[in-house]
């Protein structure tokens, strides 16, 4: 028997930090809400919530944490 298809659809999408962030609805076993997180094109972090404000705000929470991680990384390079 096939496996159940789970859609999803993406509800938001902003730039924030210098990365992508996309928040998208999924259904199934319960409503949450899926975030991503992408720098240069390659996967940064991503989470779940139970609503779509407390998405977005985590999202833009690990693209400021990955900016200033990167921010910080350039500055010990400078001391060196």
């Amino acid at each position: 028997m096939p496996k159940r298809i789970r859609w999803t659809y993406t509800t938001a999408r902003a730039a924030a930090h210098g990365c992508d962030l996309t928040v998208s609805a999924t259904t199934g076993a319960g409503d949450t809400w899926a975030w991503f997180v992408v720098a240069g094109g390659q996967h940064v972090a991503n989470g779940g919530a139970l609503s779509m404000e407390s998405a977005q705000e985590q999202a833009e929470a690990a693209a400021r944490r990955h900016a200033e991680g990167i921010e910080e990384q350039s500055r010990q390079m400078t001391l060196f």
